[in-house]
């Protein structure tokens, strides 16, 4: 079995089929790192000028050996490109024109009504098995555990002068929504509220998740905030700033919006219309640039 996949740079074979078929095997100088499911696989073994069968037409190719896979050949970019190969999903056919000749081959792919075989896919790496999430457990817990700690920096809310106070009538929820208002009372996240502002809440089912996440529409609470003003750097500059960098890495917080504590005197603004009032930074609010001092 010999699979097209314009998705390999190169062309691979494997192990079990070099050694059912006693094909030589050469090293090469620099070994290839190839990223594969699981783990990243080095190798510097090669089968050097093999030829393939395909149609009525001989083929050579340099594959590189790779533990075996569940196919025996993967032809990739590298030997598609020398061979000017088109791939047609829809009528499922494969067109091969060499460099050498002007003729153009055509070959029809069968169509199987179920699998020839089966492949085992290599189970991914869980998390919680990675070292440094193991070791820096409190660091990486599955659900906040309360309000953020005290920091320097405190989400307050700037209103432009002279407003009033906002209030929007109220939506009803379901008991199921209820429920979930109650789970965010007890963690803390709300407090019962008696303020003369309240902007309109409501759930949203989470897809990829589960669960539902509280959607506060602050829309009439921004048009009267001020904002700050927080202009973003050029791209040009960043990119200019990359060359010589050996480490990438990037920020990630759990639920980032609850990262920053509410100024005590701003928290009424952000009532909204369940008599329970916001104590963390919400999502919807403009000013979330605060997030990059956590």
């Amino acid at each position: 079995w010999f699979l097209f996949d314009s998705g390999e740079t190169q062309t691979f074979i494997s192990r079990s089929y070099v050694t059912k078929h006693g094909y030589h095997i050469d090293n090469m100088k620099a070994k290839y790192h190839i990223i594969a499911p699981g783990s990243p696989i080095e190798t510097n073994q090669i089968v050097r000028h093999l030829r393939l069968c395909i149609g009525t037409k001989d083929f050579y190719v340099d594959p590189i050996v790779l533990p075996s896979h569940g196919i025996d050949i993967i032809l990739g970019m590298d030997w598609m490109k020398e061979h000017n190969v088109l791939l047609d999903i829809t009528s499922r056919t494969v067109q091969m024109k060499s460099r050498r000749s002007e003729k153009t081959m055509h070959i029809h792919l069968p169509i199987h009504k179920q699998l020839s075989h089966t492949v085992n896919a290599t189970e991914a790496q869980l998390i919680e098995k990675i070292p440094v999430v193991s070791y820096f457990s409190d660091v990486f817990p599955e659900e906040l555990p309360g309000l953020p700690p005290d920091r320097d920096v405190e989400f307050a809310i700037e209103l432009v002068p002279g407003t009033a106070p906002i209030s929007r009538r109220l939506y009803r929820m379901a008991p199921d929504e209820l429920k979930e208002l109650k789970v965010q009372l007890d963690i803390g996240f709300i407090r019962p509220s008696l303020s003369p502002w309240g902007c309109l809440a409501l759930f949203v089912e989470k897809k990829d998740q589960g669960g539902k996440t509280l959607c506060v529409d602050y829309r009439p609470l921004n048009a009267v905030t001020i904002k700050n003003k927080y202009p973003l750097p050029h791209i040009d500059i960043l990119f200019d700033q990359l060359p010589g960098a050996k480490v990438f890495s990037k920020i990630d917080l759990r639920s980032s919006y609850y990262q920053i504590k509410i100024r005590e005197e701003d928290i009424p603004k952000t009532t909204f219309l369940t008599r329970y009032g916001l104590s963390i930074c919400p999502l919807g609010s403009p000013m979330h640039r605060f997030s990059s001092c956590t």
